[in-house]
């Protein structure tokens, strides 16, 4: 059985300290509505790792907050414990309902709050640790997977184990149903790929791709845009390999010996603009013959019973796709101090 622990924490974007926009932690308990919780930095890679903080409750009237490791492995009577998934889960800002926003794979557990490990944010202690490499951080509009809200959930606990006092496995279905997710996630990843989270971003705040649209709008909106782009590639005598999950493009098409990197866009606008992130324009620049631009505009949007679907749009292909400083907006900056 997976060594599992779910772990409550404020609302951020990024959780690599205070940025414009996201300069505190939003909920997670009453020490944040006049302090900022050490959650802050839980993504912030320093020398390879993440150092994960989250607040647990004082056990058997003792005045130190430890996490009880006997609850993720049975036999655990040490300090601490390695192997561990953390689930991170936050309420979703003007809400009740509480989501996954992340977790560490493989992750070091400690028993008690171990002290700074990030130069500089001397009070910022933490109770687990991970490699930056099996870190995961949900961009905001896919973090839609819901925590029960009862009381076999967190109730006023920071903490959520999967074991109960003896050991056994509480048998709940919302945590197996997460952390078959996780096993199976491989999407986008905010704590390595940062530019994953400004374009969502930016699309939700201009008139791009998912101006005004919900999360699940803007996914049929974007899928809707790849069952063109991949019926148009088809006609056209192309084969066609689905990369937009580990590649910065979304289509291989290859013909004999050729072969065409595509970027696929869907928008509800009129196809002025698309919102770009920084692996895709280096990727293009850096191979200006074969790659393209397949842009799908004036995307209908409709609410059809208990789901949305998106139709028609016209289309918009630039081949080859040549992205030049011109036609670049620049929306948002990332300043290295050290």
């Amino acid at each position: 059985m997976e060594r599992v622990v779910f772990a409550r924490i404020g609302w951020m974007r990024l959780y690599q300290g205070s940025q414009p926009g996201d300069e505190r932690p939003i909920g997670g308990g009453g020490y944040n509505v006049t302090n900022i919780g050490h959650e802050i930095c839980n993504f912030l890679a320093r020398e390879g790792k993440c150092y994960g903080f989250f607040e647990p409750t004082g056990t058997h009237g003792a005045k130190e907050k430890t996490i009880r490791l006997e609850r993720i492995s049975p036999s655990e009577i040490g300090e601490s414990l390695s192997g561990v998934c953390i689930v991170f889960v936050s309420r979703r800002p003007r809400s009740n309902g509480h989501v996954v926003i992340g977790w560490y794979r493989n992750a070091t557990v400690f028993r008690r709050k171990q002290p700074a490990a990030i130069r500089g944010l001397d009070s910022y202690g933490y109770y687990c640790e991970a490699l930056v490499s099996d870190a995961v951080l949900l961009p905001t509009q896919h973090r839609v997977w819901d925590i029960a809200n009862d009381d076999r959930s967190f109730g006023q606990s920071n903490i959520c184990y999967q074991l109960d006092s003896k050991g056994n496995d509480k048998g709940l279905s919302w945590q197996k149903s997460v952390i078959r997710k996780v096993l199976a996630y491989e999407g986008e990843n905010s704590a390595q790929n940062p530019t994953a989270e400004v374009a969502e971003f930016a699309s939700a705040l201009s008139g791009g791709q998912g101006f005004g649209l919900d999360s699940t709008s803007r996914q049929r909106v974007e899928n809707h845009a790849m069952k063109l782009a991949q019926s148009h590639y088809r006609s056209q005598g192309y084969s066609i390999e689905d990369t937009h999950k580990t590649k910065p493009y979304d289509l291989v098409c290859r013909r004999g010996g050729e072969a065409r990197y595509v970027e696929v866009k869907g928008t509800t606008g009129g196809g002025d603009s698309v919102f770009l992130t920084t692996g895709e324009v280096l990727h293009a620049q850096q191979n200006p013959y074969n790659c393209e631009l397949f842009v799908v505009h004036s995307i209908r949007v409709e609410q059809c019973r208990n789901d949305v679907k998106a139709n028609g749009g016209e289309t918009t292909i630039l081949s080859p796709w040549r992205p030049n400083k011109e036609c670049l907006t620049p929306l948002l900056f990332k300043y290295k101090l050290k």
